[in-house]
């Protein structure tokens, strides 16, 4: 973070007093609240991710992955990698990298892979016009993602990547992803 707002990020170690605070709400909601400003500040972090890697040699197609969280909602999440693999997608666990590190990897990516929901709703950080193809972890369209996709101008593709639904709460998980016929057909 201090790499891209350099010293407008102030560290409080200490009980103070402050003019105005602002509290981010949850991204589920977060569509009730944007404004002009939010995209103000998403173009920064664009803009200064760009400067610093204006050079970079990076792969075209990249799969924002989960594997590495332990939450179990994205069961058989291996078995897509191992698909995606041999696909020549590099695998990228978000988590990984730092900010604008991250940033400057999927915004140098011709194509951006990625499960519904938050690893989706990087595509906040794409190109206008660059692709994102989005692997549906159930029925439900997230509706932020309409919104991102419209609002960036992004390439969007959805393509089923579950076998089924594996609860009664669509949106909730788990999820059984899996390189579907969908997603097999995306590659043929």
């Amino acid at each position: 973070i201090r790499t891209i707002f350099g010293n407008q990020v102030k560290c409080i170690t200490e009980p103070t007093r402050v003019k105005r605070c602002w509290v981010p709400a949850p991204s589920i909601v977060l569509q009730n609240y944007v404004n002009i400003k939010y995209w103000d500040t998403i173009e920064y972090i664009n803009q200064s991710c760009d400067k610093l890697y204006q050079h970079s040699q990076l792969p075209t197609k990249v799969y924002l992955s989960k594997l590495d969280v332990k939450n179990g909602r994205n069961i058989g999440e291996k078995l897509l990698v191992r698909y995606l693999k041999t696909k020549k997608i590099l695998i990228v666990d978000p988590t990984q990298y730092e900010l604008d590190e991250f940033i400057a990897k999927i915004r140098s990516s011709s194509e951006v892979f990625a499960s519904s929901g938050t690893q989706a709703h990087n595509a906040i950080f794409l190109e206008p016009g660059q692709t994102l193809v989005e692997l549906e972890r159930s029925d439900h369209v997230h509706p932020f993602q309409e919104y991102i996709d419209q609002n960036r101008g992004n390439n969007s593709a959805r393509l089923r990547g579950y076998v089924e639904r594996s609860s009664g709460d669509f949106s909730a998980g788990p999820f059984a992803l899996y390189p579907t016929e969908d997603v097999r057909r995306y590659f043929a």
